[in-house]
């Protein structure tokens, strides 16, 4: 939980982030220590699952960390914010049903159906409620689209209260119309500037991942708010071979 942040993602402030995929604590703090707004938790494509995630968490200080969850599940979305997540990203959401059971998993009641247990995010119980009475405000829900049928439910997506921001995936987007990795395709781009122009004309903060600076600046020119970054494993690759390439 994390109602700062809550609050400047939907006056879509410019949050900058990076994927953790590696999760050693180490790689976390160091990057929590960078600069960045916030951290993409990656547990959909990497081992980051919910014996970890306490320690991301942990890591990160206060770095809000948001969730991109293995599974959209309810106990998926309770493990992220049980460990003191800022929010959840869901996974390839493309259907309003979806939409709607993720946001009510993120809530507690009367808002949804998020369960109530002694965990770190309320401090194992010591806070357990001030946490209950802050959580709903304070907690981010952002369903990613990946793919031509999440785009073309989208505009009933967004109209699902407490969906706070809608986040692209670009590479699974392209392989779900068969263009699969090539992101600067036209038909690609056409379908992010369709979901980027739905998200503005309804004020619906949205982000996206970019694997490099100028991919990033070009979605901050326009209107992406929520920028993840590249990778923390990306990087080391990437300094690594200019530091081998400069000797």
């Amino acid at each position: 939980m994390d109602t700062r942040f809550r609050r400047r993602l939907l006056d879509r402030k410019l949050l900058k982030g990076i994927m953790l995929t590696i999760g050693d604590q180490a790689i976390v703090e160091t990057l929590g220590q960078a600069g960045f707004d916030w951290l993409f938790v990656e547990t959909e494509h990497a081992p980051n699952l919910a014996d970890r995630l306490n320690r991301i968490v942990l890591s990160a200080g206060e770095v809000p960390c948001l969730v991109r969850l293995s599974r959209n599940d309810e106990i998926s979305v309770k493990r992220a914010l049980d460990a003191g997540a800022a929010g959840v990203i869901a996974p390839r959401v493309s259907t309003v049903k979806v939409c709607e059971d993720i946001v009510s998993f993120a809530k507690f009641p009367p808002y949804g159906v998020r369960g109530i247990g002694m965990s770190r995010a309320n401090q194992y119980g010591r806070k357990i409620d001030s946490y209950l009475g802050e959580a709903n405000d304070g907690v981010s829900v952002v369903i990613q689209i990946e793919d031509k049928a999440g785009v073309d439910n989208l505009e009933k997506m967004l109209e699902v209260k407490g969906l706070d921001s809608v986040f692209v995936g670009p590479y699974d987007l392209s392989a779900s119309i068969g263009r699969t990795g090539d992101l600067n395709h036209p038909e690609v781009e056409d379908l992010i500037e369709y979901v980027r122009k739905a998200c503005l004309e309804v004020g619906k903060p949205i982000g996206i991942f970019e694997p490099n600076i100028e991919g990033a600046r070009k979605r901050i020119e326009q209107g992406f708010s929520l920028i993840t970054i590249s990778t923390d494993i990306s990087c080391i690759i990437h300094q690594t071979k200019i530091m081998l390439q400069s000797l």
